[in-house]
């Protein structure tokens, strides 16, 4: 097998954690996103208990102006059913302006956040940068991304019962 060549989806599954079989499909749709729009508002996973994984949306009865204020709904109704115990994790993406340029000279990130309900945790940081898509899209809009980093880091989002 060529090193360009993806192995099957089921060896892949087969292979990864839980923690990384829902970090994937996370910042899969952010990066999405994020190319179809230019931006990127908060986006959420789960994992049910058999391991299926699923999308998470909340229905605000007006959809908030600031990101931020979708994000922390978001956040509110994902700690809120993490706690009734059908879920074995949950994930949120968003975009974060970095503090620090990233090496390759980024300010923002992809920051994809992990927690399971066994305690493993991971967060994936993925540098972007946007150009282009002015005048109606006669200047092509292009993401470029950075280098992911994922770390293991503090349970802070949830508690799962």
């Amino acid at each position: 097998m060529s090193l360009l060549t993806q192995a099957p989806a089921e060896t892949q599954a087969e292979t990864q954690t839980p923690t990384e079989r829902l970090m994937q499909p996370l910042m899969t749709q952010a990066r999405a996103l994020l190319r179809r729009y230019g931006t990127l508002g908060p986006v959420a996973f789960a994992m049910l208990m058999g391991g299926q994984v699923e999308r998470i949306s909340v229905t605000p009865k007006r959809l908030p102006p600031d990101p931020e204020e979708l994000k922390t709904a978001l956040l509110e109704h994902l700690a809120q059913q993490s706690a009734t115990g059908q879920w074995q994790g949950a994930a949120i993406a968003a975009h974060f302006p970095l503090e620090q340029p990233s090496p390759e000279g980024f300010e923002d990130a992809i920051i994809g956040h992990v927690e399971m309900k066994d305690g493993s945790v991971l967060q994936a940081t993925l540098p972007y940068r946007v150009t282009g898509g002015q005048l109606g899209g006669i200047i092509p809009r292009k993401v470029v991304f950075g280098e992911i980093h994922v770390n293991n880091t503090a349970s802070t989002l949830f508690q799962f019962s």
